[in-house]
């Protein structure tokens, strides 16, 4: 994926997040340049992306033990490296998606 498409995900992704996190009552996203990470009440949605060796500190506090997943954009020797020794475990890779929300009026498009 070139640098411009994952600047874009990436940008999705955050964005994302802090749409979850505002409509939860303990959700917060916090970036900074070694990790950013989504908090939320719902374990499946703690996500982080870990940008340097050094956000897996703050990663670490933010969920202090709680279930959560870490994002890495591509393998990289001291990102695998300081996952491994953190204990964390490779289980599996996605593909990128964006989906641009600019026209998008708030419904789902779902009819019940």
């Amino acid at each position: 994926m070139s640098d411009d498409l994952f600047a874009l995900h990436e940008a999705s992704l955050i964005e994302s997040w802090r749409q979850l996190a505002s409509v939860d009552p303990v959700g917060e996203v916090a970036v900074d340049a070694g990790a950013v990470t989504m908090a939320h009440s719902h374990p499946a949605l703690c996500n982080a992306l870990l940008r340097t060796p050094e956000g897996l500190s703050r990663i670490r506090k933010v969920f202090a033990g709680r279930h959560h997943a870490v994002w890495v954009r591509e393998p990289q020797a001291g990102l695998d490296r300081a996952l491994e020794s953190a204990g964390y475990q490779r289980d599996e890779r996605t593909v990128p998606m964006v989906l641009d929300l600019r026209a998008w009026n708030g419904t789902t498009g779902r009819s019940r």
